[in-house]
């Protein structure tokens, strides 16, 4: 028997039209009998929710080595690198909240790098 390849959609999440035409494929069903295409949906979501649990988990981790690494660079204690950022974060947060929904409004922070040249007067971070 030949390997049945799926093409799976850009979330990596399989359908129960999936399963349908792999029935379909291998053993020549049209439709699932019964509760069966309960049972595969309910299979199908449970895959989905391992996925998502185990993509947050990489996504903390990378996080925590991300804190780490700039903690060792700058040879301060992870507390310190985390009110830093925590620091750094709030600053940025206010100036998006106080440019507004036009993002025109007033330069409230430093940037903390300033490129080559000059950004015209409340650009310096967009340009």
């Amino acid at each position: 028997m030949s390997a049945i390849v799926l093409d799976r959609p850009e979330t990596g999440a399989l359908t129960l039209e999936d399963a349908r035409r792999v029935l379909g494929q291998v053993w020549g069903h049209g439709d699932f009998r019964g509760m069966q295409a309960g049972v595969v949906a309910e299979v199908l979501a449970g895959r989905e929710t391992a996925n998502y649990d185990y993509n947050v988990r990489r996504l903390e981790l990378e996080r925590e080595l991300a804190l780490l690494k700039y903690a060792n660079e700058r040879q301060i204690s992870l507390d310190d690198a985390k009110v830093a950022l925590a620091r750094d974060t709030m600053k940025l947060q206010l100036q998006r909240e106080l440019a507004g929904a036009d993002g025109e409004g007033p330069q409230v922070a430093t940037p903390p790098t300033e490129p080559a040249g000059r950004a015209a007067p409340g650009r310096a971070y967009q340009e």
